[in-house]
């Protein structure tokens, strides 16, 4: 299909049209609706984050998607949705089409010069489903009043970058909606009337608002979020860099379709929900929340969350409950310096027969799916959990950097898929025992402390040594006495042994 979409560029345009048209007529009108979106709006974006927002349209895009791959109208690569750019040209000539001299008539609207023209004569109507505000040259404005969605009751769709209104705020937005996408908003407040019950997702990273609407309950937004109880299908929720932010609302943490939840860099974050009980959670992002110290119980499993990044903040300890965590296969806690120590399980041998209830109750760390856990810059005193880590068979990739433990466990051996150690800057590390069997890469740089690696002690068996293919112990000097020191132990033996009489 491709090869036969690069020939008809030879081909007069509208003849191109025709051609492609054949193939766009035999769908069916719900198919027809996700290839328009995707031409318009969805080109090049990640089908896992166009999914939920086409099926809050009452569409089937999963269906859609497998029928127009199947076709050849769409491809996927690297899980991003793609279309020959002559499909895209026929798909937005499609929707030219519709009513060419009638802008506002039109389901769909993205040129900007067409934008333009109907935001600022306010001629939009109800007959709009989707529209982009996107200016060409950073330094353009486009200038919007307060009115100019005053007529789009049908509008599902609102993309808007670059934008400037003419007054301070909007009157009317949509109760469709379900997806705002709005970076970087201007306003103060959106409208009162404003309802967005149908909301899949919100993405206002870096906004100015200070307050939602009625139908958000009015929670300032200065200071907290607002009560997103009235928004049962919100699957993305993204308010990255509002920095004013306070408090987060407790509903947020039982939104049952809630997908990513992404707060980073909110540095004014103090309150967040003491529980969260969010089943379909795949992704949260809490980290430069400076001030964030405590982190939420989570109540009952959540199965489905495989990456948890809360660096650089002010968290002083984990639940116990974070075992409920079972699916989790990245745990950042970059720079936490409050963090010093985690839950772990002791072993069942050192505590008396009747402890079954004080075990099940006990801390752990019960993540037998994690692949990555990083936690440089943190001061962790004690690594205990490394005993009890049920991540043994899966952890790849582990980053102590400027921990304050003295003593690395010998059950280091056990995680038989580790191939990259970080221990950069572990100043009050003493000793580093047997390492797992695959580790290749070896940071070890600036343990200024370290006086034994067995491995490079056991000089006799270079072997050992055959795995690790990148290995950096600069800046440990005792580790280089000791070793210098026993390798002229080793050389006076060896000539001692020569000298000696046979017996």
């Amino acid at each position: 299909m491709k090869a036969a979409l690069d020939g008809y560029k030879r081909i007069p345009n509208q003849d191109i049209q025709e051609i492609l048209k054949i193939s766009y007529n035999a769908l069916e009108d719900s198919v027809k609706e996700v290839f328009l979106h995707i031409a318009c709006f969805f080109k090049g974006k990640n089908q896992n984050n166009v999914i939920p927002i086409l099926e809050g349209c009452d569409l089937n895009p999963k269906y859609s998607i497998e029928v127009l791959t199947d076709k050849a109208m769409i491809n996927i690569k690297g899980n991003n949705i793609w279309m020959h750019d002559l499909l895209e040209e026929m798909g937005k000539e499609i929707i030219s089409q519709e009513l060419p001299t009638e802008l506002g008539e039109r389901s769909r609207l993205w040129f900007h010069e067409d934008v333009y023209c109907v935001l600022t004569e306010k001629t939009g109507t109800n007959k709009i489903k989707g529209i982009m505000v996107n200016l060409v040259e950073p330094d353009d404005e486009i200038c919007l009043s307060a009115k100019s969605f005053s007529e789009m009751k049908n509008l599902q769709l609102l993309f808007i970058r670059n934008a400037r209104f003419s007054g301070d705020h909007v009157a009317y937005l949509s109760n469709e909606l379900r997806l705002l996408d709005w970076p970087e908003c201007p306003l103060q407040a959106l409208p009162s009337t404003f309802n967005p019950r149908k909301l899949v997702e919100l993405n206002m990273p870096r906004s100015r608002l200070l307050q939602l609407g009625e139908g958000l309950k009015s929670c300032m937004f200065l200071t907290k979020t607002p009560n997103f109880s009235g928004i049962p299908n919100l699957e993305i929720l993204n308010l990255e860099g509002c920095t004013s932010l306070v408090e987060v609302d407790h509903s947020v943490g039982f939104l049952q379709k809630l997908s990513r939840l992404n707060l980073k860099g909110c540095r004014n974050l103090t309150l967040f929900p003491r529980s969260i009980s969010l089943k379909c959670l795949e992704s949260i992002y809490l980290s430069d929340c400076g001030k964030l110290e405590h982190f939420p119980e989570i109540a009952g499993k959540m199965g489905s969350l495989t990456w948890m990044d809360v660096s650089r903040t002010a968290i002083k300890e984990l639940p116990s409950s974070i075992g409920y965590l079972t699916g989790l296969q990245t745990l950042l806690l970059l720079g936490c310096e409050n963090l010093t120590t985690l839950p772990f399980k002791p072993d069942p041998l050192l505590l008396p027969t009747n402890a079954n209830s004080l075990l099940s109750n006990c801390g752990s760390l019960l993540l037998s799916k994690l692949e990555e856990f990083d936690m440089k810059g943190g001061n962790l005193s004690e690594i205990n959990f490394l005993g009890t880590l049920d991540g043994v068979s899966t952890l790849f990739r582990l980053d102590l950097s400027g921990s304050n433990f003295v003593i690395f466990p010998v059950s280091i051996t056990r995680y038989i898929s580790l191939r990259i150690l970080y221990l950069h800057g572990c100043k009050r590390l003493e000793e580093i025992p047997e390492l797992p069997p695959k580790v290749g890469w070896l940071d070890a740089s600036g343990c200024v402390s370290l006086e034994g690696f067995s491995k490079l002690s056991n000089i006799m068996e270079p072997k050992e040594l055959q795995m690790i293919s990148w290995m950096d112990l600069s800046n440990c000097r005792r580790l280089f006495d000791n070793l210098a020191r026993d390798g002229e132990k080793m050389k006076n033996k060896s000539v001692n042994d020569q000298a000696s009489p046979l017996l």
